[in-house]
């Protein structure tokens, strides 16, 4: 299965996790959506919520920091 890409800069705007969680509704359909955005939600951490989207997502850091 092929994910889809996302692009981010994790210090800039697009870094933050609900401007994440909005790039990913778009590329998801609204089911898978509602579900990772709870699995995000409910993360402990930012690098775990990282983790949650990259289940579905192809997450790339520009800074490569993430």
């Amino acid at each position: 299965m092929n994910k889809p890409k996302i692009y981010f800069d994790s210090r800039g705007e697009l870094g933050n996790i609900f401007a994440l969680l909005n790039l990913c509704r778009n590329e998801l359909n609204l089911l898978s959506y509602k579900i990772l955005r709870k699995n995000v939600l409910n993360s402990k951490s930012y690098i775990e919520a990282l983790e949650k989207i990259r289940n579905h997502i192809n997450l790339i850091d520009v800074r490569g920091e993430y």
